[in-house]
Formats: C-alpha cells, sequence, structure tokens
C-alpha cells in the first residue's frame, strides 16, 4: 500500500509538468513562425510594389521615347514643308512640275500620305496623287485657317483627306512672299496607319497600350487595338 501510495501521488504531478512543457514548446514554434509569415506577407507586397514601380519606369521610358519620335516626326516634316514652299517647281506654279515633285517626295517619305500646295483661297493646284476631275478646296480646314492667319507652321486635328479618303492628320506650312501676304501653302498628311505600325515596332512591353490624341481629344492611334481611332 505504500507504494501504491507514493505512484498514485506522483501521477498528478507528472501529467500537468508535461501539458505545461508541450505548451511552452508550441508557443516557442508559434513566436518563430509568425514573424516568418509576417515576413513572407511583407515580402511579397514589396516585391510587388517594387514590380509596380519598374513597370512605371518603363512605361515612363517608352512614353518619353515615343513622345520625341514624335516630336522628331513633326520637325522633320516642317524642315521638309518649309524646302518644297521655295522649290523652283512650287515657286514657278508649274502644275505639273510641282506635282511630279511631289510625288517623288511621297515616296522617299512613307509618313506622308499625300502632299498639295494650295492657293490663298484654299484651292489645291499641286498634289502628290492624282487630282480628282472636280476642284479640290481646303479653305474650310482649321490647319490652312491658323496657316494663312498667322503665316507660321500649323498641324491640324483628325480629318479624312478629301483626295484620298484616308485618315490623316495634316501639317502645313505657308510661304510668305515679299508683300508678307501668304502666297500658297505646302501642306503634308502624316498617315496614321503608318503611325500605327511604328507603335507596333516600337518593342512595347506586352499589354501595353498606347493612345495619340490630338488637340480635341480624339483618338489618332490606338494601339494594338486599333479600333478607337476617330
Amino acid at each position: 500500500m505504500g507504494s501504491l501510495s507514493k505512484v498514485a501521488k506522483s501521477s498528478p504531478i507528472r501529467a500537468p509538468f508535461v501539458h505545461t512543457l508541450r505548451a511552452r514548446v508550441l508557443l516557442i514554434v508559434a513566436v518563430a513562425i509568425v514573424p516568418m509569415a509576417v515576413w513572407a506577407i511583407l515580402a511579397a507586397a514589396f516585391n510587388q510594389r517594387d514590380a509596380i514601380a519598374r513597370a512605371e519606369r518603363e512605361l515612363l521610358a517608352t512614353a518619353r521615347v515615343l513622345a520625341a519620335r514624335h516630336e522628331s516626326i513633326v520637325n522633320e516634316t516642317r524642315a521638309l514643308l518649309r524646302a518644297l514652299g521655295h522649290a523652283g517647281p512650287v515657286a514657278s506654279g508649274d502644275a505639273r512640275a510641282c506635282s511630279k515633285l511631289l510625288r517623288e517626295t511621297v515616296e522617299q517619305a512613307p509618313m506622308l500620305e499625300n502632299m498639295v500646295v494650295t492657293a490663298p483661297n484654299g484651292q489645291v493646284w499641286c498634289s502628290g496623287l492624282p487630282l480628282p476631275a472636280y476642284p479640290i478646296n481646303l479653305a474650310d480646314r482649321a490647319w490652312f485657317e491658323q496657316a494663312i492667319k498667322t503665316g507660321t507652321f500649323a498641324v491640324g486635328d483628325y480629318q479624312v483627306a478629301r483626295i484620298s479618303g484616308n485618315v490623316v492628320v495634316v501639317h502645313a506650312y505657308p510661304y510668305v512672299g515679299p508683300s508678307g501676304i501668304v502666297d500658297w501653302v505646302v501642306s503634308g498628311a502624316l498617315d496614321l496607319n503608318w503611325a500605327h505600325q511604328q507603335a507596333a515596332l516600337a518593342g512595347l512591353q506586352p499589354d501595353t497600350q498606347v493612345l495619340l490624341l490630338d488637340s480635341r481629344g480624339v483618338i489618332l492611334v490606338d494601339y494594338p487595338r486599333g479600333d478607337r481611332v476617330g
């Protein structure tokens, strides 16, 4: 009975000790795991933030490249129109020789859909593309009005070309004579299909969308979709 008594007294002491030890071990493991889980969550959040920041930097760099390219095209077109405005076939008023010059120029400038020379009253008398049998007058075009009014380089908005029927943006350069009056306006129509192709060749990241708008907010280039132009 004495030994049984000792066993009976010792058993109630051992069990709580074991449970307490197990609880402590579990608590220590939990304390060790929770910070790791929190760190994993924070690391994922930081990685996502870094990925977003990296994508934003890449998009900004791409936008700057495209903007610089667009500005370069505008400057090149302005220089070309200015040079043509002083060319002999244009200055002489020889419609056949002028049209031949513009046709050859358009063939060497893929960004241009056509080029025309317009009298101060808006009448087109020279064109790289064949003119229709009926007269073409551009006096109502905003870019023409601006070029005549200011005597300086002008850029239009989205429009459908009256000669070709294609969607274009016109750049115009007026030739101001010795009297200070505009004698003629040389204009080039930027081909928006060509502009869309340039976006496709820009090496953009997958899922990147490019929109080019005119001064009225009309979409000129919609890459890669292409169905929201105009």
